[in-house]
Formats: structure tokens, C-alpha cells, sequence
């Protein structure tokens, strides 16, 4: 367990010196050095470290700048740096200290474990009885957990801080453990070295306790919750709002995540460089989990450090000024509250001041906009074709009030769901059994022909190098900014956003995707959406005037483009097709009609 390591994130590389470990921690400079110059001392961020030997057994549960916890095998460990209370920001260090309690309980509360051990710089000595030590105790008898007095029955003079010139010297770093470990701890004791220029000393644990270094049949799920849509608490119908978020935090937590996936995905690729059959290295379950574990840690990620909200809840409006009316409002509004409502005097009027005037400066903003439309709305406006640009104009500036329509009777959201649901599985499950079988007999009618025979040779041919990270990125761009997301809850922005470890571990899972000849299941699921096709009909719609669109996993998106980069050539369409071909659209059709006729 590492404490404070000042680095930022483009510095964390450097623990990959390191190489028989894994680190698991994000940067905590980020905020401070992007919001002003740096100065002081900010808290530097925590990491722990563990050995690649476990790295098959390793589940991250909660990553943030003051706390790591790590599952292994259901023994938890928490590594955690606690606020330093001092007289000036004593309410602000208690509010921290228990916010960072209150992430390990709800944490500790979502998964199952067997005994935990909870260590770090706790600013705190247990041995007393003083707010935060009585607030941490509290804590640990909660969960079974017990500290140990590094003082008793210690001849010589021990501590875990000192400071020479102040002439401090305190106990305040611990390793805690469940009950049922004490009677396994061999060790406890303090590490000292001439080479140590820390101001905290080194608290070294040992517990004589086996540990089983086979993997869990379920490892592939990176994260614990089920990930496979947005969180209950998050609203319905929203997206992650990239734009809103630290995307340095997002950085570096999918690299944490995704490390692990990426060695076992590496392990795979070196065994094939001995020729080694691919059904012996991996099988169609491993892709499955594989596939799994890089989509749970991107929402994982995302669910951590970007906000998920409607579209068009941030107002291009707001400012800084109705940011500090609204804390001012809201601070006098809880004095008045906490006066028990007043209805005459100084409070009183202070509170209807300041709602006053947070109101009024909203309507002025809203009128402002609504006369004036700023220069980044004004810039995307201008900057796009026609069609486009109304249709930002009505996002942005028409008030959008939407009445369901009568679809056959149907007037309500779950009726018409049903009704779709009935129509579109009529029109999509078409096809006969026998369809695939006799798609097969003739495509072993047309491989005998020579032309197809040399292209078939050439693909059997492709090696592992064609599928790279810079055919990754060129699927990736393919893909269009603001999409809906599929049923992984995805959205381009995940993988641009994300470490290029993500870039290097789609293409290495694209390539034993190839050379297995299995994609995902999830790959064949999608939500269907019904758009209507002539919008010029009023009343009462038909269920025939709506067409299904459906939204498809992104991962599965960048893959199809990936396989339309490398074998577009060897692929041929019809010459009577017309629509979703580049310059071959309706209109070429009708005057190819026209022409004929």
C-alpha cells in the first residue's frame, strides 16, 4: 500500500517499473494542477501494488483519489489516506472522513467477502479518545475489524510520523484486520531505513495464511454490480456527458481496469507465437469474458467520473455568478430554517433577498438566450449542413412539448410497446429454419471458382499484425460523435476517452474473435427503436408507417468496421442495390427507372 505518491497521470507510468506487479490508483493532482497554479501541499493520491501472480484473482471494487479497494479471492483490502484534522478546517476534515467511511461501507456492503484488511495514513492515533480516532474505532468494530498497538509490550521508542524540527513523533499509519486474522499475523512491525526520506515510516504486516492462486470461474467481471445497463438511480433516457467530467480521472481509471484484461489477452498472443493451436489457448467462453470485462470496466469507469443526466440539463446559460446566488440562497434559506421560520426580521428578509434575487437573474438569463445565442451554439448552428443545423435550432431553442401518439388505439407507452413488439418480430422473423442451410450449399456452389479461391488463400493468410490499435483507431473514427448508446450502455466517447491500453486489448480480442471464428452474443442484441415515416399524418398512425432502426453495441460497431477495412475488397454488392451504398441512393433509382421505362 502506497501513501501519498504526488504523481500526476502522466507520470503513473513510472510504477511499471515495477514489472512483477500490478498497481491499482489514480492521480489526485489532476484538479489542482488544471484549476490553478500548484502550490502547497495537496494530498498526493493513494495505489496499491500486488503481485502479478494474483493478477487473475484480483477484482478492483472502488478506485478514488483518497481510497483503493481490492477484492482477492474474498479478501478484501483497503488501502485509504484519512483527512489530517486540524483547528482551522475541523468540520471539512470530519465531512471527508466520513465521506470516505461511508464509500468503504457501501462498498463493503455490495459484496461478499470473508475477512478484510483495512490499512494507511489514518492522521489519527487509536489509542485515544479524541473525535477521529473514536469515529475510525466506531468503524472498524462495525465491520469485525480489529488495530494493533505497535506501543504495547515495544521496548524502544516507535512511531509511524515524525516531524525533527517540530519535534513530533506519533503512531498514526495502521494495518487493521478481521477478527478471525489476528491469531494469522506472524509480523507487525516498523520498517526502518536509512533510505527512507519520508516523514512516515513503513508499516510492514505478515500473515501466515494460504492463498488459492486459481482463478474464479466468473474473474472475467471486473466490476461486482451488473453493469449491463446504467445504475437504477440514474434517470432513464440520459447519457454520460463526456463534456462534463474530469476525463484525466476517467484516463486513469481505465487503465486500472483494464490492465488486468490486457495481460491475459497478452499471455494468449505470446503462446501464439510458438504456433500454438488457438483452441488450446482460449475458448469461445474466454471471449465471452473477456468482451464482458472491457465493457463492465468502461461503465465502471464511466459510473465513477462522469455525470449521467437528460439531454440538454446543462444550460449554456449558466455562470458562475448563479452558481454563487444559488449557495446563497440556499445558505439563508437554511438558516431561516434552522431559526424555525421566522416571518418578520433580519433572517427572514436575508432569506427572501437572496431568493429573489437568484430568481430574477435566472429569468434575465434565460431571456438573454433566448435572444441571443452564444457563440459556441452560434458556431455549431453555422457550421453544418442545412437539415442539421434546424434541427440543433429546434434542440436548442424551440420548447420541445411531446404528445405520444395514437398508435392503432394504443395510448400509452406500454400498449404501443407491445404493439411494436408484436409488428416487428411478424416482419424480422421472416426467414425459414432451412434459410442458413441452403445460404451454405450455395456458397459452396460459388468457392470452387478461381478468382475467390486466391482472395479466400489470401485472407487464411492475415496474421496477428493486421489487427493493431491504428486499425482500431481508424474503425473508431468512423463512428459518429452523440449516437445512443446499444443495450452495453456504450457511447463513442468511452473509447476515445479511454487509455489506448483499450485500443491494444480490442484489437488483440478482435483477433482470436477472427481466428476462433465466435463473436460475442452481445453482439447480436440490439434496441429497436420505431421511427415514423411520414410525419405528415395526423391522428390515429398505422403500425405499417413506422420502420425499426436498431441501436447496436458500439464495441460491435468497431468491429464490423475493423472487418469492412481489411476485406471490403473481397466483398461485392448487387448492382440493383440502391440505398445504403455509397452514391447509389433512391433518387438514382428512380431515374434508373425512368431511363428503362
Amino acid at each position: 500500500m502506497i501513501q501519498e505518491h504526488w504523481l500526476t497521470s502522466d507520470n503513473l507510468n513510472e510504477f511499471n517499473k515495477f514489472s512483477n506487479y500490478n498497481y491499482f490508483g489514480i492521480s489526485a493532482m489532476n484538479d489542482t494542477i488544471q484549476n490553478n497554479v500548484l502550490y502547497g501541499r495537496p494530498h498526493g493520491g493513494v495505489l496499491t501494488m500486488v503481485n502479478k501472480s494474483f493478477s487473475m484473482n484480483v477484482v478492483p471494487l472502488l478506485i478514488k483519489e483518497r481510497v483503493v479497494i481490492l477484492s482477492i479471492n474474498k479478501l478484501i483490502i483497503i488501502n485509504a489516506y484519512l483527512p489530517c484534522k486540524d483547528n482551522k478546517k475541523s468540520d471539512e476534515a470530519r465531512d471527508i472522513l466520513l465521506e470516505i467511511l461511508a464509500d468503504i461501507s457501501r462498498t463493503l456492503d455490495e459484496v461478499n467477502y470473508i475477512e478484510i484488511i483495512f490499512g494507511g495514513d489514518f492522521n489519527c492515533n487509536l489509542c485515544t479518545n479524541r473525535e477521529q480516532s473514536v469515529i475510525v474505532k466506531q468503524f472498524l468494530q462495525m465491520y469485525n475489524m480489529e488495530f494493533i498497538d505497535i506501543t504495547e509490550g515495544n521496548t524502544r521508542d516507535v512511531y509511524t510520523y515524525s516531524n525533527v524540527a517540530k519535534g513530533c513523533y506519533s503512531v498514526i499509519d495502521y494495518i487493521c484486520v478481521s477478527e478471525s486474522l489476528t491469531s494469522s499475523v506472524t509480523k507487525y512491525d516498523i520498517l526502518e531505513s536509512a533510505y527512507n526520506f519520508s516523514d512516515h515510516e513503513p508499516v510492514e504486516i505478515i500473515l501466515n495464511r494460504p492463498m488459492s492462486l486459481t482463478a474464479c470461474k466468473d474473474n472475467h467481471a471486473i466490476y461486482s454490480k451488473d453493469t449491463s445497463r446504467p445504475n437504477n438511480d440514474k434517470q432513464a433516457g440520459g447519457r454520460f456527458r463526456f463534456d462534463h467530467c474530469n476525463l484525466g480521472s476517467y484516463y486513469d481509471y481505465t487503465r486500472v481496469l483494464l490492465d488486468p484484461i490486457m495481460n491475459e489477452l497478452n499471455n494468449v498472443c505470446k503462446d501464439l507465437e510458438y504456433d500454438r493451436p488457438i483452441h488450446e489457448l482460449c475458448s469461445n467462453n474466454d471471449i465471452e469474458g473477456w468482451y464482458n470485462s472491457i465493457v463492465n470496466a468502461l461503465l465502471h469507469a464511466s459510473h465513477e467520473c462522469v455525470p449521467y443526466t437528460k439531454a440538454n440539463i446543462y444550460k449554456e446559460w449558466w455562470d458562475d455568478n448563479l452558481n454563487s446566488l444559488k449557495h446563497n440562497c440556499m445558505k439563508s434559506h437554511q438558516d431561516w430554517m434552522d431559526a424555525r421560520k421566522p416571518r418578520l426580521g433580519p433572517i427572514f428578509e436575508k432569506r427572501n433577498f437572496d431568493k429573489r434575487q437568484y430568481r430574477d437573474l435566472i429569468k434575465s438569463r434565460k431571456f438573454e438566450a433566448k435572444q441571443n445565442i452564444s457563440d459556441s451554439l452560434l458556431h455549431s448552428l453555422y457550421s453544418v449542413k442545412p437539415k442539421k443545423f434546424w434541427g440543433t435550432w429546434k434542440t436548442k431553442v424551440c420548447d420541445s412539448n411531446y404528445v405520444l401518439p395514437n398508435i392503432d388505439g394504443a395510448t400509452n407507452e406500454k400498449s404501443a410497446s407491445d404493439l411494436f413488439k408484436r409488428y416487428f418480430e411478424k416482419i424480422t422473423n421472416s426467414v425459414d429454419e432451412k434459410f442458413n442451410d441452403k445460404m451454405f450449399q450455395k456458397l459452396k456452389k460459388i468457392i470452387p471458382s478461381s478468382s475467390l479461391t486466391n482472395e479466400l488463400r489470401n485472407i487464411e493468410g492475415l496474421d496477428r499484425a493486421s489487427f493493431n490499435a491504428v486499425l482500431i483507431d481508424i474503425a473508431i473514427s468512423k463512428l459518429h460523435n452523440g449516437k445512443a448508446a446499444g443495450v452495453d450502455s456504450l457511447q463513442k466517447e468511452h473509447l476515445v476517452n479511454a487509455h489506448p491500453i483499450l485500443y491494444v486489448a480490442l484489437s488483440k480480442l478482435f483477433y482470436v474473435i477472427f481466428a476462433l471464428g465466435y463473436v460475442p452474443n452481445q453482439f447480436g442484441k440490439g434496441i429497436l427503436v420505431p421511427i415514423q415515416k411520414d410525419t405528415n399524418i395526423k391522428g390515429i398512425q398505422k403500425l405499417d408507417n413506422f420502420r425499426g432502426i436498431t441501436l447496436s453495441p458500439v464495441i460491435s460497431k468497431v468491429f464490423e468496421h475493423s472487418i469492412l477495412f481489411l476485406f471490403g475488397k473481397y466483398l461485392k454488392t448487387n448492382d440493383r442495390q440502391f440505398g445504403f451504398a455509397t452514391r447509389r441512393s433512391w433518387a438514382v433509382q428512380m431515374l434508373f427507372s425512368v431511363y428503362v421505362m
